[in-house]
């Protein structure tokens, strides 16, 4: 019995020495890496609801290095393009998974979403150009996530983040009876280049087309590379039951990396736009800024004041449902007689304000000289002193009124009118406005100070028959002013510019109602009434007297208008000189949006020109306007 004890014992020892030396030999089991993602900050995938079972990545995993570059990826990574597969609430390989290494060593990881097979560190990525099923929706939401610190866990917690920008469209505000409606963004970027290791994510290629997903009631999605859209810009088409439309950018609008922008679609008669705002604002239609981002009239101080501001006329425009004020000015003359180019609210250059009843207007400015708008409307009448003592200038004058007349009518949509005044004076001639060749016609049926007398036209004889009550003793410019302004057919909403040629006061016998005082008098002479421009070749010493012998310039100071001195003979003075074509040629529009009141009763503009040098000042309140 002993003896089998001690057998017993031996071979027990034997068999536990064995077990231990097969331990030691045994290879260390391979341990594969699973990812858990986070959801910090909201992040989710496009659905809003996290990942779905079955989803996929692509993960590159790089050693720890001590050169300096951990986490790049490159040529030489420890594992490339490996898929998992999203399950249990983590992701876990598609097939063979990453191991961990054998020296112990951590690894650095960087994740895509969706799984291509193809990504690298430099890569291109494109949207499904049909995002209406969810699976074409999300696949196109690139994601990526990273570990900024080396790790040897097996199970990794990887931070995703949208890289692309989800849009929103939302036509709830005016369109919710719209059914059936399909948005389809069109001049977009569809693809987007990834730099992984530099984290940027440009918008590049050839621009395509993107039909957006359902987003619920009254909204439609899409996810899209960052790109920026300029005011005006031709965005989508919406698709109706009814048919189609363009839809534009209603103003500048940024789709930056990792954001998620809600657009709202308006509508305005025909007219579909697109506004980060969801209240309805004027100024998305009309293309001028709201009175939100206005700022009050700069101060100056009365003696500062070195130009003047010039009549204008109104126009109220339609767009579509909405409307806007445009007013037509003559040009700025600066005090070294050049012309000042405007610029409105919002423009860094800004240096023209305007307020409306003490409230400050959001102004958009077009000028004329720059090409920026369309041909004015303007109707011009000449206002000719045909006394005798013009008759030196007299077939100078008419001269330059045609050539100048033809000049300006391949610049803008213009018509012309003339009135003629004697030394009895009495209007002795007129013509109504009409164009450039008949005004042509009329100056040059005679010679000398003949030119402008006599009455021509269809209304020939109503003409010569109202002039029997404008009466004074000499040369009286504002008669034949008030005989236009009272008698002629001016365009609706034109411009209206008076030039008066003459080289004598202006002499209204005591009569107020002649006198230039009456044009001072915003209840007599109102802003719609028009601007006068003066070209006086008379003597400057007289001793003006009110009532008796006015001084004519006067009636471009009040209204605005330029003045020039000429000679008696009107030598050297040609269309090119005259102050008036300046004004004309560089002419602007100003527009501000309707708001409430303003299209009834009478009020206050007050417009006040400051530039940006600070040498350009002028201030000008302007009564009793009504915007019709």
């Amino acid at each position: 019995m002993k003896s089998f004890h001690l057998t017993l014992i031996g071979l027990l020892c034997c068999f536990y020495g064995c077990t231990e030396g097969m331990e030691e030999s045994a290879p260390k089991k391979s341990i594969e890496v699973t990812f858990s993602p986070t959801w910090e900050s909201g992040i989710t995938k496009a659905t809003d609801t996290g990942f779905d079972t079955g989803d996929q990545i692509e993960v590159f995993a790089m050693q720890e290095s001590t050169s300096g570059a951990s986490g790049i990826i490159s040529a030489n990574n420890y594992a490339n393009n490996v898929p998992y597969t999203y399950l249990n609430y983590q992701f876990i390989p598609s097939g063979e998974g990453i191991v961990l290494p054998q020296d112990g060593s951590s690894l650095y990881y960087y994740a895509i979403y969706p799984y291509t097979g193809q990504a690298s560190s430099n890569f291109m990525f494109q949207v499904e150009p049909d995002q209406r099923s969810d699976s074409d929706y999300t696949i196109s939401d690139l994601m990526t996530a990273y570990t900024t610190n080396a790790s040897a866990e097996k199970t990794v917690a990887l931070k995703f983040n949208h890289q692309l920008s989800k849009i929103i469209i939302d036509y709830s505000q005016s369109l919710s009876q719209l059914t059936n409606a399909t948005f389809t963004l069109t001049n977009v970027y569809d693809k987007v280049q990834v730099d992984l290791n530099a984290k940027s994510f440009t918008a590049t290629g050839e621009k395509g087309s993107v039909i957006m997903g359902s987003n619920g009631t009254n909204q439609c999605k899409a996810i899209l590379p960052p790109q920026q859209f300029v005011q005006g810009d031709k965005m989508g088409i919406l698709t109706t039951e009814t048919g189609t439309a363009i839809v534009e950018a209603g103003e500048d609008i940024n789709l930056t990396s990792g954001t998620e922008r809600t657009l709202y679609l308006f509508r305005s008669g025909e007219k579909y736009t697109l506004s980060k705002k969801k209240e309805a604002d004027p100024s998305i239609i009309t293309g001028v800024p709201s009175d939100a981002v206005a700022t009050p009239n700069p101060d100056i101080a009365p003696e500062e004041l070195n130009t003047s501001i010039p009549s204008f006329s109104v126009t109220v425009e339609e767009e579509y449902d909405n409307k806007s004020i445009r007013l037509l000015l003559t040009g700025i003359q600066t005090p070294d007689n050049n012309w000042l180019e405007l610029y409105g609210t919002g423009d860094s250059r800004q240096n023209i304000w305007m307020e409306i009843d003490n409230q400050p207007k959001g102004i958009a400015i077009a000028n004329v000289g720059s090409g920026e708008t369309e041909k004015p409307l303007i109707d011009i009448v000449f206002l000719v002193d045909n006394s005798g003592s013009m008759s030196e200038e007299a077939n100078a004058v008419a001269r330059e009124i045609i050539e100048w007349s033809n000049l300006l009518s391949q610049k803008m949509d213009i018509q012309f009118g003339c009135v003629g005044y004697s030394v009895s004076g009495s209007v002795n001639g007129a013509l109504n406005i009409t164009d450039v060749n008949t005004l042509s016609e009329y100056l040059n049926r005679k010679t000398g100070t003949q030119r402008t007398v006599g009455f021509a036209g269809p209304d020939e004889a109503e003409l010569k028959s109202a002039a029997t009550a404008y009466t004074s003793s000499d040369e009286c410019g504002v008669l034949a002013l008030r005989f236009a302004d009272e008698h002629f057919s001016f365009r609706q909403s034109s411009n209206r510019i008076y030039v008066n040629f003459t080289d004598e006061p202006n002499q209204p016998n005591k009569q107020s109602k002649w006198s230039v005082e009456y044009v001072k008098d915003q209840q007599n002479w109102n802003v719609s009434q028009g601007t006068i421009h003066t070209v006086y070749s008379g003597k400057t010493n007289y001793q003006w007297v009110t009532n008796v012998r006015e001084d004519p310039r006067l009636l471009s100071e009040y209204t605005g208008g330029t003045i020039i001195i000429a000679p008696s003979n009107f030598s050297g003075v040609t269309l090119e000189s005259l102050p008036v074509t300046g004004a004309v040629t560089n002419s602007c529009t100003v527009r501000c949006n309707v708001t409430e009141g303003m299209l009834s009763g009478t009020h206050t503009v007050e417009m006040t020109i400051l530039s940006t040098d600070g040498k350009v000042k002028a201030n000008r309140i302007f009564e009793n306007v009504t915007f019709k």
